[in-house]
């Protein structure tokens, strides 16, 4: 296809794709520059973004407004609720407006670990410049056939087949010899030109970031570039420690007043002021 311009990465893999592209797609925005936000497969709609089922002239008249748009078709019957490839004019379009696309390129069924179909999967589009593999660091420890998508490929085992094998629990060996072997051979001889990066995603523990370190060695060792990350935002739960009658207080100390506020208020307040 004939691309005036923009960059274009495809995300594949498994836990945090749809995390990743909305983190890069409001980076992107923040530095002013125009984002599309596409699927070659399937994708759930990311909450912050809109623009499922609009028409071309529609989802670049959004871009050129907002900064960003999310561009598909919307899914029927098995991909209801879900957005799809909005067709090859649409993309390439949207791709010639854009100063950086962003295309999920694979589906994992919600599980952070995958192995994929060779041959079918993941599907990156012929323009791609980069590609970045996702890895849900919650699947070490864990058994492999309840982390796994498609793990009886990654054993070379049939659909049904392996169930003893299934059970093994997911090692930082077993997470870099799948990520290699499924993803990372595969692309970097079929899109040599491509930047090809890993994300260890869900880094949010002691025991993940500790095995992420040992994947990212292990990759590292074969030439591979790879960084840990944590995708999903930290965020923090406040319980107001506030009782009502007090025996010895002798009332009501939640509507006490302290400056002229009832008492919860004022607590309230001071805490909001704390930085």
């Amino acid at each position: 296809m004939d691309r005036k311009k923009g960059y274009v990465i495809a995300v594949v893999g498994s836990g945090g794709k749809t995390t990743l592209i909305a983190r890069l797609a409001k980076q992107s925005r923040e530095a002013g520059m125009k984002t599309a936000v596409m699927t070659t497969t399937h994708m759930w709609l990311p909450r912050c973004f809109s623009g499922a089922g609009m028409r071309i002239s529609e989802a670049k008249q959004k871009m050129e407004q907002e900064g960003i748009v999310v561009c598909g078709q919307k899914g029927q019957g098995r991909e209801e609720g879900k957005l799809v490839f909005p067709g090859q004019a649409a993309y390439e379009e949207l791709c010639r407006q854009a100063d950086l696309t962003l295309v999920e390129a694979d589906g994992s069924r919600g599980l952070p670990m995958k192995y994929p179909d060779q041959g079918r999967e993941p599907v990156i589009p012929g323009n791609v410049d980069a590609i970045f593999v996702v890895f849900g660091l919650s699947a070490v420890g864990k058994p492999l056939n309840q982390v796994c998508h498609r793990w009886q490929l990654g054993c070379g085992l049939r659909p049904g087949e392996g169930e003893e094998q299934g059970k093994r629990l997911v090692e930082p060996e077993l997470a870099s010899d799948f990520l290699e072997r499924g993803y990372l051979r595969p692309l970097s001889f079929a899109y040599p030109a491509a930047l090809l990066s890993v994300i260890l995603n869900q880094a949010e523990g002691e025991n993940q970031r500790k095995a992420g370190l040992q994947i990212k060695a292990l990759l590292e060792k074969k030439g591979r570039r790879v960084q840990l990350a944590c995708l999903k935002p930290f965020r923090i739960a406040v319980i107001y420690m506030a009782s009502g009658r007090g025996t010895r207080f002798g009332g009501n100390k939640l509507t006490a007043l302290v400056q002229g506020k009832p008492l919860y208020r004022h607590g309230l307040e001071v805490f909001l002021q704390v930085k």
